[in-house]
């Protein structure tokens, strides 16, 4: 069987859910991109750039040929 990327993905529930959510990828990302804003005394370090280019490199693989965006993985069937 087989299964999508899921490096730098953010899933449904917990780490053993497994399946890379495409909204929840999104929103864990912009969360860290609005707390890299603050000072690390309040929310700790930055994460590193190449964790970031994750993130942004799952939500692009979920796009589908029509500019849409799966919410578990790409189209792959026929219409």
């Amino acid at each position: 069987m087989y299964r999508h990327i899921s490096k730098g993905s953010w899933t449904f529930s917990d780490q053993d859910h497994e399946w890379q959510v495409s909204d929840c990828t999104a929103e864990g990302l912009k969360c860290c991109l609005l707390l890299s804003m603050m000072p690390p005394e309040i929310v700790g370090e930055k994460l590193e750039p190449e964790r970031l280019y994750d993130f942004v490199n799952i939500i692009l693989s979920l796009q589908n040929k029509n500019g849409g965006l799966a919410a578990w993985e790409p189209t792959r069937g026929q219409k």
